[in-house]
């Protein structure tokens, strides 16, 4: 996706502000607690104790966040400074530090040092993840094989399509909701080229009625669900002229 000029430059960082007083405690993250690591990531009422280091090699962003010299009253727990993140779901920070730490088995380091995802083995959530965190803490190799996976899945060529459905269904059938969220994944992150073929698909596994039911139901304040709405009839139109 091409813009009219260069982008302006923007202080990188990571959220810091305090999280919202909750009388749920906070609690360590099972999967993402490490003994030795440096650096406390906190996102709603858990806290991910990992690495400066691995979180640097992937993430831009926080490479710079962490080269920033901390205030002397910066809040720390047990020596590891703590970093809230205010704005992210404990989920996806918890899939974000399972990805990265080759805790799935579709998660790897190569031996020649570069990091790779088997995205046919990969559930769901962790391919959102890849989308949102990617994009927003510049994981770069997150994005690009997300990407790269659902432009193989939703390609804009007819023939490419048509090949791609037995993998679509597989999926669907394991999860109903997936084709919904890859939408609503699309608007959100503006990645307009997979809507047609995502947006067929949601017609030719869900009924039209249920779609036509739930475009009807969308607040009409949502611009990015208009546009859904007008992509959906769009549909509708081809696929009646082909019948």
């Amino acid at each position: 996706m091409s813009s009219a000029g260069p982008p302006s430059k923007r202080r990188r960082q990571v959220e810091s502000d305090e999280t919202p007083d909750s009388d749920e405690p906070v609690k360590q993250s099972a999967r993402c607690w490490f003994d030795d690591g440096n650096v406390i990531l906190q996102a709603e009422r858990v806290q991910f104790r990992v690495h400066r280091s691995v979180l640097a090699y992937h993430s831009d962003i926080m490479k710079d966040c962490f080269g920033c010299p901390q205030p002397e009253d910066a809040e720390t727990l047990d020596g590891c400074p703590v970093t809230h993140l205010p704005q992210d779901s404990a989920a996806d920070i918890e899939n974000m530090c399972v990805l990265l730490y080759g805790a799935k088995q579709c998660a790897y380091v190569a031996f020649f040092g570069i990091f790779s995802v088997n995205l046919d083995a990969i559930e769901q959530p962790y391919l959102m993840t890849m989308i949102r965190i990617g994009r927003k803490y510049e994981i770069r190799t997150f994005t690009e094989m997300a990407l790269a996976y659902l432009r193989k899945l939703f390609p804009r060529d007819q023939e490419l399509w048509v090949a791609s459905r037995p993998k679509v269904h597989e999926i669907v059938t394991n999860s109903k909701d997936f084709l919904f969220d890859i939408v609503n994944l699309a608007y959100e992150n503006e990645i307009p080229s997979i809507l047609p073929a995502a947006l067929l698909d949601l017609y030719t596994h869900h009924s039209l009625v249920r779609l036509r039911s739930l475009i009807t139901t969308i607040p009409t304040d949502l611009p990015s669900w208009l546009r859904m709405k007008s992509y959906v009839e769009l549909s509708f139109r081809i696929s009646d002229e082909q019948c």
